[in-house]
């Protein structure tokens, strides 16, 4: 388990590991209680081998997949990273890793601002 404070305090990344990568869940301080802000994956484009396997290789299944938290900007905007591997039906592994940066308006509501260093291989 790992926690990542903004500067201000009022909002945290909290990241829990698991035996196939971890999960990253972002809360807000709300008075004296923090509420859970839901993470914006309906925003985030392909990273998988669902769509995207090499020739007439089909996805078969994910053998990894990490979404880590790895700063809060000066914005109040959390960086995070996003890893994932998957085996095709041919035998072959393939990975993709990309950064995403992730705002949020006044009520607290994330979407996905930008998406750099994509790596697919």
């Amino acid at each position: 388990m790992r926690l990542l404070w903004s500067k201000d305090s009022t909002l945290v990344a909290y990241f829990e590991p698991d035996r196939r990568g971890g999960t990253t869940s972002i809360y807000f301080r709300n008075g004296s209680k923090f509420e859970q802000v839901e993470f914006p994956q309906s925003e985030l484009g392909e990273c998988d081998g669902n769509s995207k396997a090499e020739g007439d290789e089909k996805y078969l299944k994910t053998t990894e997949a990490t979404t880590s938290p790895k700063q809060w900007l000066k914005s109040r905007a959390l960086v995070v990273v996003i890893d994932e591997s998957w085996l095709t039906e041919g035998g072959n592994e393939h990975h993709c890793s990309e950064t995403v940066t992730i705002a949020f308006d006044a009520n607290h509501k994330a979407s996905v601002q930008s998406v750099t260093d994509k790596k697919v291989d």
